[in-house]
């Protein structure tokens, strides 16, 4: 039977602090229950510690609560008060704090004056401390107790409202002797460029914070700001040479995470480099994770000839203007990483010669075989080439790396050897340079890639001009491959082709083609089953292939782009001969539909005696059809028989749910007159047979559609498919489904 204490401790995982609060006011078991859970997480700036804190007591009056917080007190009075108030907040609740967000000073003096030794996170979440000292007026010979203001009768400058202010961090001084914060946390490894003042005192305080609980298993500092946020740490420059860790910083981090046994988690940068990264092995043997969260300068060489760090798994560096060198020495430094993630700020190529000479002379390939996640923005592809390690485990490369050619592209797959999905970034590359003959490994072989995506950006480098591997050999040994996106180049077709014969798995496919027409599209549907998407401009098709075509087996298309081309159609004086006999006969185009080309399941009759039919009615009206004119009734019947079977062999793809005819125009290629009419007399009705569709569009049509035909779009499917002719339909650059 199940204890109802250890129950209420279940329910209390899973409710907010309001709740908790509530709940321990219920009973007193149950306010024995939940009160460990309610102060486990204290954070001022929510509820209900906000309240608490800020407002006045429940059993203060009216009159008092106004004199707490109105009008007619001095800065100091004020400020005085809220500290006081949190400070006493958290000694009721002292020995149940496990998690302390630091927001502010006064936060962190109220949990030194509260004595907190049980923290298991403690978190810096501010870049400045409040209110703002410049001139160090904490560091002097004020104290509060010497602090008496019953001069002022509450008419206060705004210079003694400062100087009020400034007293209130004197409160520091009652914790600890001088000589206690000297030995614990000496002035010495922090930077005092610009001054001590009252931000390099509450900096040390909250380093003394963090020695008072060595349960810590995460610590999070945000960047230095040594102006009026936490300082960092004291660094000796040399000329010629980074700047490195000066004596005393050193030996002051040596002797605080030597208490932090447990520490798993740490988020800080403050300088700390060099001496930090390349003793992390000794330091914290037991860190899981690391954020860097300041601008990373460090020596590979030094971080390659360090201790291996054998346990830490998730490495990140939120600035980080990451080298080959670099990127090999953090392989090396750290086997057992599985996360690696670096925002990298694009650099010159020709500035990473000097690191290149340290680290990345050696030919060895290393191989890593621990990592599976690696985020790194805006590396070029041959910066992970010069790193010279193979990446065994990672399947995933997103916005990351971009290649400026296809050889790059060729290399990038044999460096990540398991990579599934990868999809190029979108900056620009105007600062790359060729890729030299001896630079990677080239190798010919089946990957196991199932997404590639390629930007505009990937080829705009003229190297893609003139590489001696194109991209279609490479994506023929990708018979894996399910979603191929290649935007911004007009292929010849190549690319489509090679799909078509190589990635018979394939299910979506966007590619823009610069032929007039291309076979490799009409090769998709005959050998790809699992095509469900084809999307692109200029996907040209000759209506005559597209009717000869074997069968189509890609039953499941949703979602098509096509230009049908190559369709017989009548000149300008041959519709100007109809248009008179039209005048004579309105109906005789209906009857030619109906009679002539009769039932659409039926054999068409032949072409002369379709001619006799139409003679025969026109002489019954006293007209007699001339050559001229049975030319052109021919080739009507000609361009009409040809597109009904286009829309019959389309309206096969029963399952298609947006179908968008296009053709690529530009401003030197006018608008072709051998494309489709769109007309029921054409054969349009035929498209009826696609009950799902919910997208249809004539981009780039070559005649306006008449309102019956948008008529009849509305009646055989939902007025949501309207417009009917609207600018050729080009899907989104980076909209990608998730895998």
């Amino acid at each position: 039977m199940i204890d109802i204490p250890e129950i209420l401790q279940q329910i209390a995982s899973y409710l907010d602090t309001t709740s908790l609060l509530a709940c321990t006011t219920v009973s007193r078991q149950w306010r024995i229950d939940f009160t460990p859970y309610f102060w486990r997480t204290f954070n001022n700036f929510q509820e209900p510690w906000y309240r608490l804190v800020e407002s006045c007591s429940s059993d203060s009056s009216s009159s008092s609560c106004h004199a707490v917080g109105g009008a007619g007190r001095s800065t100091r009075e004020r400020y005085k008060d809220r500290q006081d108030r949190l400070s006493n907040v958290m000694r009721v609740g002292q020995q149940y704090i496990r998690h302390l967000l630091v927001t502010r000073e006064m936060v962190l003096i109220a949990a030194l004056e509260a004595k907190l030794t049980g923290l298991l996170s403690l978190t810096l979440d501010s870049y400045t401390w409040e209110p703002d000292d410049d001139d160090g007026g904490s560091d002097g010979d004020d104290d509060v107790s010497n602090g008496d203001d019953s001069g002022n009768n509450g008419d206060d400058s705004g210079n003694n409202d400062v100087n009020d202010t400034r007293k209130i961090y004197s409160r520091m001084k009652a914790l600890g002797s001088d000589s206690l914060w000297d030995i614990s946390v000496p002035i010495a490894a922090f930077d005092g460029s610009s001054g001590g003042g009252s931000s390099l005192t509450l900096t040390r305080a909250f380093w003394r914070l963090v020695l008072l609980n060595p349960n810590l298993g995460r610590l999070c500092l945000e960047r230095a700001d040594i102006e009026d946020g936490i300082h960092s740490f004291s660094i000796q420059k040399k000329a010629g040479a980074s700047p490195v860790l000066s004596s005393a910083g050193q030996d002051f981090l040596r002797g605080a995470f030597l208490g932090l046994w447990r520490l798993q988690h740490l988020e800080m940068g403050l300088d700390a480099d060099n001496f930090l990264l390349c003793n992390l092995a000794t330091l914290l043997p037991s860190l899981v994770s690391f954020v860097h969260v300041d601008r990373a300068t460090f020596d590979p060489v030094v971080l390659q000839q360090a201790p291996a760090h054998s346990v830490l798994k998730d490495l990140k560096f939120r600035e980080a203007s990451m080298m080959p060198g670099e990127l090999r020495a953090i392989v090396v430094a750290f086997p057992a990483l599985t996360r690696l993630s670096i925002n990298v700020p694009l650099c010159l190529l020709d500035s990473y010669d000097a690191n290149l000479t340290k680290a990345t002379t050696d030919r060895d390939i290393l191989e890593h075989s621990s990592l599976k996640t690696l985020e790194i923005v805006g590396q070029p592809c041959i910066d992970i080439l010069r790193c010279r390690v193979r990446f065994l485990r990672i399947t995933e490369l997103r916005h990351s790396v971009f290649v400026r050619n296809a050889q790059e592209l060729q290399q990038l797959f044999w460096m990540f050897p398991a990579l599934e999905r990868y999809e190029s970034m979108t900056s620009d590359d105007n600062a790359t340079r060729p890729l030299r003959r001896d630079e990677g490994v080239r190798e010919s072989r089946n990957y196991p890639i199932e997404n590639l995506i390629l930007h505009p950006a990937d080829f705009l480098h003229p190297v893609w001009e003139s590489a001696a591997f194109d991209l279609g050999s490479i994506i023929a040994q990708m018979p894996f491959l399910t979603q191929l996106w290649v935007c911004g180049v007009w292929d010849s077709g190549r690319i489509m082709i090679e799909v078509a014969r190589n990635c018979k798995n394939i299910q979506e496919v966007v590619i823009d083609l610069k032929e007039g027409y291309t076979q490799g599209l009409i090769d998709l549907f005959v050998g790809c089953p699992n095509l469900r998407t084809c999307r692109g401009a200029g996907h040209a098709v000759l209506a005559e292939d597209l009717i000869e075509s074997a069968e189509w087996v890609c039953v499941e298309l949703r979602e098509l782009d096509i230009g049908i081309v190559g369709v017989p159609r009548l000149t300008a004086a041959q519709e100007g001969l109809l248009k008179g006999i039209s005048d004579l006969d309105a109906e005789l185009l209906t009857f030619m539909n109906t009679n002539t080309l009769g039932n659409s399941n039926q054999e068409e009759p032949d072409t002369e005696d379709k001619i006799e039919q139409v003679r025969e009615r026109l002489s019954n009206r006293g007209h007699e059809l001339t050559a001229d004119e049975a030319e052109a009734f021919e080739q009507l019947w000609i361009s009409h028989m040809v597109q009904r079977k286009v829309y019959k062999r389309l309206a096969r793809l029963t399952r298609l749910q947006e179908l968008h005819f296009t053709l690529r125009e530009t401003a030197n290629k006018p608008r072709r007159m051998d494309t489709l009419e769109f007309t029921l007399e054409s054969g349009l009705a035929e498209l009826g047979a696609l009950e799902g569709i919910k997208k249809l569009s004539y981009g780039n049509a070559n005649r306006m559609v008449y309102s019956k035909e948008t008529q009849w779009v509305s009646s055989r499917w939902s007025k949501s498919v309207l417009p009917m002719f609207p600018t050729c339909h080009r899907p989104p650059r980076f909209m990608v489904k998730a895998r």
